[in-house]
């Protein structure tokens, strides 16, 4: 995939928090490009609990708003899912937001 459809965000100090979202791909049977995908969401253990994964989600939340992104899709793990339902996120065999 070329390196601009992915794109990472990290929060500092010392890189204690990540993520990467990718745009989806369009295809024959999904021909939209208005999806996007939480690749990895990823806060240092030490720092959890501090609201870091809340900011990124949001900060990526926003940032496909922006860019007409109609639905972010992701896979929580069990103890991430309450973040992203407290986001607005659906749950389902994924994790979606309409946007």
């Amino acid at each position: 995939m070329p390196e601009d459809r992915w794109h990472s965000w990290i929060a500092e100090p010392g890189g204690c928090g990540s993520v990467e979202i990718v745009p989806w791909v369009p295809g024959r049977l999904d021909p939209t490009p208005r999806r996007a995908w939480i690749h990895s969401v990823y806060v240092e253990p030490s720092f959890r609990r501090r609201g870091i994964g809340r900011q990124l989600t949001q900060t990526i939340i926003a940032w496909c708003r922006e860019r007409g992104f109609e639905w972010i899709y992701l896979h929580a793990s069990d103890q991430g899912r309450p973040l992203y339902e407290s986001l607005g996120f659906v749950p389902s065999s994924e994790m979606r937001l309409k946007l």
